[in-house]
């Protein structure tokens, strides 16, 4: 099993890449990164309410599609206590974040047809070959009894 301390080796370089690389994108409309100006128009309200209510102190979101940033936006603050406001180059530590970028990873190595959702996780973790569920032992498979 993989060890936290490896994840962190890990995601960390990634984590570091992806802001530099934001910084580099090349930015355009929305319209020509072939997103809606209307949909996205959305997204600062709910975010500056989330601000507003002290859910989070700031947040910066960027949607990047055909390698085009499209939405580059920051919210609320990155210090509230100084009211210093969220930057588009602001650093700081990402907590609890490892699902996600382990998500998108995950579902970016699917689209490059790496694996398929059929494949037994123990083709990539042999740790989990042989592993009982059910309490009694029985076992169902899973794709078929969805499949019915």
């Amino acid at each position: 099993m993989v060890s936290y301390r490896v994840m962190r080796l890990l995601i960390a370089p990634l984590l570091t890449v992806l802001c530099l690389a934001a910084e580099t994108l090349p930015t355009s409309t929305a319209h020509d990164a072939g997103l809606s100006a209307e949909r996205l128009a959305r997204i600062a309200p709910i975010m500056q309410k989330h601000v507003d209510e002290d859910r989070m102190a700031g947040a910066i979101g960027l949607i990047v599609r055909n390698g085009k940033a499209g939405y580059f936006e920051t919210y609320g603050y990155q210090d509230r206590e100084a009211k210093k406001a969220m930057r588009k180059d602001s650093i700081f530590r990402i907590y609890s974040m490892t699902k996600a970028v382990t998500g998108v990873a995950v579902m970016m190595m699917y689209e490059e047809g790496k694996f398929f959702l059929t494949d037994p996780v123990s083709k990539y973790l042999p740790e989990f070959k042989d592993r009982k569920v059910a309490p009694d032992g029985r076992t169902t498979n899973v794709v078929a009894a969805i499949a019915r």
